[in-house]
């Protein structure tokens, strides 16, 4: 829309102008257009082209900046939140070096290798350690944050991805007034929830067609 005004503001100008004609358009049928000198018409689209013009190098061009550096840590925490999160389950499995993390990022690769026994394991070891289950709620948190910061910051007219992320902050916030061996429940719907980022599949609502928080940083 911007660049549309502007262009039209620009025309406005060469048609209100007393200046005369370029002579490249002498004789030509858009001649005729350019005899409407008027200086309020001329001085409205000089005003509104030079608005456009500080605009462009004061407002959208440092904007655009920030989210391009914004979308590009939100790229690195995403990855760096998976892959860590991977190898917590990894451990858990006692196969940290059958697959690497990285590999595992793809989501019927990640339900393929974890599916039935070895989610049970992951499971157990979580409920039995409480240092990884720490550093896994850190991962949570640090994503939360970072994710929300976005939301809050950035137009996405996404109403799926609004909900994801409000269901990723309640979890978040809920553990951290929670004592890890106590809540059962609790853990497993934290696990239900990291299941449908990796496995991009939800026991409610099925199937996932793209990652809620992948939709997210592209529509930055």
């Amino acid at each position: 829309m911007p660049m549309v005004i502007c262009a039209m503001s620009v025309l406005m100008m060469f048609v209100s102008s007393d200046e005369p004609i370029i002579q490249s358009l002498q004789g030509t049928y858009l001649e005729s257009w350019f005899y409407y000198e008027n200086s309020i018409v001329f001085g409205m689209a000089t005003g509104v082209f030079a608005g456009i013009v500080v605009w462009f190098f004061v407002v959208y061009i440092p904007e655009q900046r920030k989210r391009s550096i914004l979308k590009l840590n939100m790229i690195y925490s995403y990855r760096r939140f998976k892959e860590n999160i991977l190898y917590i389950f990894l451990i858990a499995t006692n196969e940290q070096n059958s697959e690497s993390a990285e590999e595992l990022c793809d989501p019927q690769k990640f339900e393929d290798f974890f599916q039935g026994e070895k989610w049970y394991k992951v499971h157990n070891f979580l409920n039995a350690r409480e240092d990884y289950f720490r550093d896994l709620l850190a991962e949570i948190e640090l994503l939360s944050r970072e994710a929300l910061y976005v939301r809050n910051n950035y137009n996405i007219p996404d109403e799926s991805v609004h909900k994801f992320l409000g269901n990723l902050s309640n979890l978040s916030h809920d553990h951290e007034n929670r004592n890890p061996h106590c809540d059962y429940d609790h853990k497993k719907t934290l696990m239900r929830f990291l299941w449908s980022i990796f496995g991009q599949w939800d026991i409610v609502n099925g199937p996932y067609e793209e990652d809620p928080i992948q939709r997210m940083i592209d529509k930055m």
